[in-house]
Formats: C-alpha cells, sequence, structure tokens
C-alpha cells in the first residue's frame, strides 16, 4: 500500500509482471531505489525513475572471495530478507543464514556474508557505528563493521522473539510478542514501553519523521512521541497481515 502526501489516501500498489512476490518482510529506500525484501524470493530493487524491477540474485563473497549465488538450490540460501538497514553506501540485510551486506563501492556485483549462517535475523538497526543484529532467540548482538568483529560485551537480551529493530529517539525499540521494548542510549536500561498504552503482541515497528509506526492485530498505529498515546491508522484493521513500513 501508498499513502499519498497530498491527499493522506492509501491505495494498493497493483501487482504487475515482473515484480516481486506479493509477500514483502522489509523495505529500504535509498536514494531513487526501493530495496524489497521478500520471502522465499530474496532481495529486490526498484528503480523509481524507470519504474523497473530487479530481483538482486547476486554473487555471494565471504571475506571478498566469490562463494556462492542466492539462487544456488544446491547449497545454503539467504531467500528470506525479514530486515534491512542503510549506513552510507552499506546496505545491511538480516536473513534465514544471519547477515548480509552490499557494498556497492566495495563488492560491486555481490552481497557478503557476515553471518553467523543458521541464525535466523528478523532485525538490523545501525547506530554509533555499530550494526545491531536481533534475532527469534531474543538476542540483540552488536557488529563493529570497521574492526570486523562481533561485540560480545554489548549483547542484550528481551525474553521474546524479536520481530524488527529500529533506532528511535536515540534509543533501539524492539517489537516482540510482549510488546514494544526500548534499549536505552546509556546501554544499561531495557524495558517494556508501557506508558504508550502498546498492544501486548507487536508484529513489527519502524521509525519515521512522524513517529514510531508499528502494526498489530488490529491494524496500523503510530506513536509521535516516546510518551504520547498511539493513533489508530483508520482503516488499517481490513488490511490483512502487515510486515513492513517505510518512508519516502
Amino acid at each position: 500500500w501508498r499513502r499519498d502526501p497530498v491527499s493522506q489516501n492509501w491505495r494498493l500498489v497493483p501487482y504487475r509482471a515482473g515484480t516481486p512476490a506479493s509477500h514483502i518482510l522489509s523495505l529500504l529506500k535509498v536514494d531513487q531505489r526501493l530495496y524489497l525484501g521478500t520471502l522465499g524470493g530474496g532481495p529486490w530493487c526498484y528503480e523509481s525513475s524507470s519504474s523497473w524491477w530487479q530481483n538482486l540474485n547476486l554473487l555471494i563473497r565471504r571475506n571478498g572471495i566469490p562463494y556462492i549465488y542466492l539462487g544456488d538450490h544446491d547449497a545454503v540460501r539467504w531467500d528470506n530478507i525479514y530486515a534491512m538497514t542503510r549506513q552510507g553506501s552499506r546496505v545491511w540485510m538480516g536473513t534465514n543464514q544471519g547477515l548480509i551486506m552490499h557494498d556497492p563501492s566495495g563488492t560491486p556485483t555481490g552481497f557478503e556474508v557476515i553471518g553467523p549462517p543458521g541464525r535466523i535475523c528478523t532485525g538490523v538497526a545501525v547506530t554509533d557505528g555499530l550494526v545491531w543484529v536481533a534475532g527469534t532467540d531474543g538476542d540483540v548482538t552488536a557488529f563493529d563493521p570497521e574492526a570486523r568483529t562481533w561485540k560480545s560485551n554489548s549483547t542484550w537480551r528481551v525474553d521474546a522473539p524479536i520481530r524488527s529493530l529500529v533506532v528511535w529517539h536515540d534509543a533501539l525499540c524492539a517489537a516482540t510478542g510482549k510488546g514494544l521494548f526500548r534499549h536505552g542510549s546509556d546501554g544499561a536500561t531495557t524495558a517494556r514501553m508501557d506508558g504508550t498504552n502498546v498492544a501486548q503482541d507487536v508484529k513489527g515497528c519502524w521509525a519515521t519523521s512522524t513517529g514510531l509506526w508499528f502494526t498489530v492485530q488490529s491494524g496500523l498505529r503510530v506513536l509521535p512521541e516516546p510518551d504520547a498515546q498511539p493513533r489508530t491508522v483508520e482503516g488499517s484493521s481490513a488490511w490483512g497481515a502487515i510486515h513492513c513500513v517505510t518512508e519516502m
């Protein structure tokens, strides 16, 4: 669905030949491109200037060496793209086989495996130069892209599978089956956002300039400020499962 910024109305983006599968798990805007992470179909890219779709079945690299193809059915596949975020020219993706990264300036023809393979990464966020990765195990771990090491001493967790992870108001916010959790910028406190009257079961959350958007069983809501009350998006309860929101 797309909301028109002038009329504030929502409309369904129609399916066309060459577009990705209907199960969209994540969205990321980079300049004039819109990256889409799909369920079972890997990453896609939409060029807004030409209305052109491309399936990014690109070469996987490990430590700069060609490794495998995303579409290789005989090898491990990174085909579920649950989360995406940007750090300069780098695009980080949380997948069904760990974290992968695409840097057009460094690996123009492919993706690089960060790992760990086998871990389902459902949330990725960047803050203070670190890439934070969250999974269905409830753990959130930081990766230092410059030192190329995992910061085990920075790990924190919530007692529920994490469905998405974002940076909002200088803190990390996680959507879980037990509500929204906030990890403070001091690195020491992790608490449920009880003061916002948020539902227990949060399917996902996304930070934009207009607030923290999150989806629950009854539709889409937006939290303008950390201490405000959430507002329900009218009509969203009839849209079915909402997997992602992005700002364009």
